[in-house]
């Protein structure tokens, strides 16, 4: 399970699902920006795909601006919510390893709202 989630309904959210399914592929992703600022500054418009793009690309950038560590709030609670109550389960954020607890109130993580 990962817990690098942008929450559903967010432009971050269907920008994922269009373009960029893991964070190596959000990555990557970025780099066709300097190739459509190129077209656009050259006076060439966008075609509706590559306008889709160059939307997603701003989407998926502003996301990882406010979740760079690919832990999210939201992915946090998803991980939470998922695991029974009081069971311990390991998470690892870059080189840290924390332990999350499944919750008898899924509104009980104060941190995860």
């Amino acid at each position: 399970m990962h817990g690098w989630l942008p929450e559903a309904g967010t432009d971050a959210y269907a920008a994922f699902e269009r373009v960029a399914s893991s964070y190596e592929t959000s990555q990557y992703v970025q780099f066709q920006e300097e190739e459509l600022d190129a077209k656009l500054q050259s006076g060439q418009p966008l075609t509706a795909d590559e306008q889709q793009m160059f939307t997603d690309i701003h989407a998926i950038k502003e996301f990882l601006s406010h979740w760079p560590t690919q832990l999210t709030d939201h992915g946090l609670k998803t991980m939470r919510d998922s695991i029974q109550p009081g069971q311990v389960a390991p998470v690892q954020e870059r080189s840290l390893l924390y332990a999350i607890q499944g919750s008898q109130d899924p509104q009980s993580c104060d941190s995860c709202h």
